[in-house]
């Protein structure tokens, strides 16, 4: 019989997988809306107005990339740490069944 594995530390970083990525999503719809409007107001608005929210656009696109890259940088890692941990508790596992194989006979 082969011990049980820490599914919880697996379902977490699933799951935790996942909320970045819908996070990730979203952000992206609004980032996708934000153009629009501009896009659509762009013929409308002259003067400050328009210089003003596409200049505030343009902060926050910018902005939203650092975000972006830093979101993705870190559900690369947690990705990592799921393989390391993963892989060290197959170790352990194996260690401990040679161990009990070694008491045992």
């Amino acid at each position: 019989m082969s011990p049980a594995r820490t599914v919880a530390d697996d379902g977490a970083y699933a799951e935790a997988a996942a909320a970045i990525q819908n996070t990730l999503s979203a952000c992206e719809q609004i980032r996708s809306q934000a153009i629009q409007s501009y896009e659509t107001l762009t013929g409308s608005w002259q003067g400050g107005a328009g210089n003003a929210f596409r200049d505030a656009l343009q902060v926050w696109n910018e902005k939203y990339g650092l975000l972006y890259r830093d979101m993705q940088a870190y559900a690369e890692t947690m990705s990592g740490t799921r393989n390391a941990m993963g892989e060290q508790e197959t170790a352990a596992i194996q260690g401990a069944q040679r161990f009990r194989s070694l008491i045992n006979g």
